[in-house]
């Protein structure tokens, strides 16, 4: 029986979800070097993820693809208790200093259907594995924008139309899954054996957003707006449990719901001023983060009510909403590199951190991050009858750096934990980009 009740209780473990990697790294390659500025109000090729209302400025059906590698260097949390809990769950030898790579491939592309009417697509896979989803026990910390054992395709569709000559809207959706299944086991003291069923679902998000324009001397001023709703979509799992103890058959079953995917509601709000020359561009973003779902791992039914409380030791993790300021400058076509045009994008991003001054829990740690970045794009001639417009090669990156950070609370137990946050990320990004 207590192996049993031990059975049961491992199932009471929290999973925890992390940011995606859309909104932790950014997405394609002018994008990035732009900071993510431009992306409610310019985003090119990528405009179905920032603000697809932006989508109507894409006469000649801009493409781009690219390829990312981040490159990590964090500090490990060192998470430590004054007095370390005793579940015989075994060691964990994943350490954050020795966080993977990360990479990623994306591409995003726009497509006219009219002079008023434009539909766009984006995408982002990670290149390590298709699909991964990380649980951890509470009595563990990881970071909430750098986690490489969590990863999941990520698909943008959008829709732009122009409404007015000065204003444009656009919606579209954010494509995730979510998972419903069940589990049954049989053991006896001879034998064990298992079936599970496991069905994948898609989720779409939705979200919007509104692009105003105005012609000033020799450019257009841009304000763009956007909003993305949450994505919190529970994964339910039922579990069929017989337990033969000497000549009788003991029945369990339960329901549990998990999120292993979370995305918190976004507000985007930008401004731009683009000639045929450069762009100057502002932007800020914030993240819903105190929607965050923390204790969803829940089981349901009255047999669990027999043999334990489902009660949990681990405190929720509470997280802020935070705000994030980017700035990005572009200068194009300033020279010339063997017959190929030369542009330069830079950009600077501030991000808070979601984790509050005080907070109820560790296992989700967070810091302020200040980005640099940068970028090159060289024109080369075009390619007759299938691309009339320069080919550009782009390369660049950004540099993450995560403010040092020490934390240390009380749980509702009177355990004292303590943990640290530091560390930086250059991530390296290079990619094609055309127009049709």
């Amino acid at each position: 029986m207590s192996v049993f009740r031990s059975l049961i209780i491992s199932l009471l473990i929290p999973i925890f979800a992390f940011a995606n990697y859309g909104d932790s790294f950014g997405i394609g390659t002018r994008n990035n070097f732009l900071g993510g500025s431009a992306d409610v109000t310019d985003g090119g090729a990528f405009a179905s993820v920032g603000n697809p209302a932006v989508l109507v400025n894409a006469y000649n059906a801009p493409f781009d693809l690219s390829f990312r590698t981040n490159q990590p260097s964090l500090e490990s949390p060192d998470l430590k208790f004054k007095n370390q809990p005793l579940t015989g769950l075994p060691n964990d030898t994943y350490k954050s200093e020795n966080a993977g790579n990360m990479s990623t491939f994306s591409g995003g592309g726009n497509l006219p259907l009219g002079k008023r009417l434009v539909l766009g697509g984006s995408i982002l896979l990670p290149l390590d594995s298709l699909a991964r989803v990380y649980a951890f026990s509470g009595n563990e910390s990881n970071y909430l924008h750098y986690m490489d054992r969590q990863s999941r395709p990520e698909i943008y569709t959008g829709l732009g139309l122009r409404a007015f000559d000065w204003v444009s809207l656009g919606a579209g959706f954010f494509g995730s899954v979510k998972a419903n299944g069940t589990l049954q086991t049989g053991i006896t003291q001879e034998n064990a054996e298992a079936r599970v069923l496991l069905e994948l679902k898609p989720v779409l998000i939705p979200y919007g957003g509104l692009l105003f324009e105005k012609t000033i001397g020799e450019g257009k001023l841009l304000f763009g707006t956007s909003f993305r709703a949450e994505h919190s979509a529970e994964t339910n799992l039922t579990v069929d449990m017989r337990f033969t103890v000497g000549p009788g058959t003991l029945p369990f079953s339960a329901d549990s719901q998990l999120i292993a995917f979370y995305d918190p509601a976004k507000l985007s709000l930008g401004f731009g001023y683009r000639t045929a020359n450069y762009g100057l561009y502002l932007s800020g973003e914030n993240l819903y983060w105190s929607g965050y779902k923390s204790n969803i791992v829940k089981l349901g039914g009255s047999d669990l009510n027999v043999l334990t409380t489902g009660q949990s030791s681990t405190s929720p993790v509470k997280l802020q909403d935070s705000w994030s300021f980017k700035t990005g400058y572009e200068i194009k076509n300033w020279g010339e590199l063997f017959n190929a045009k030369i542009t330069n994008q830079f950009g600077f991003e501030y991000h808070q951190s979601a984790l509050p001054k005080n907070p109820s829990s560790l296992s989700i740690l967070d810091s302020e991050r200040f980005v640099f970045d940068a970028g090159f794009s060289f024109g080369m001639p075009g390619i007759k009858e299938f691309i009339s417009k320069p080919l550009n090669i782009n390369f660049g990156g950004k540099y993450s750096h995560l403010v040092a950070r020490s934390f240390s609370i009380t749980d509702k137990t009177g355990n004292v934990m303590t943990a640290n946050v530091a560390g930086n990320v250059l991530s390296l990004i290079a990619g094609l980009s055309f127009e049709i």
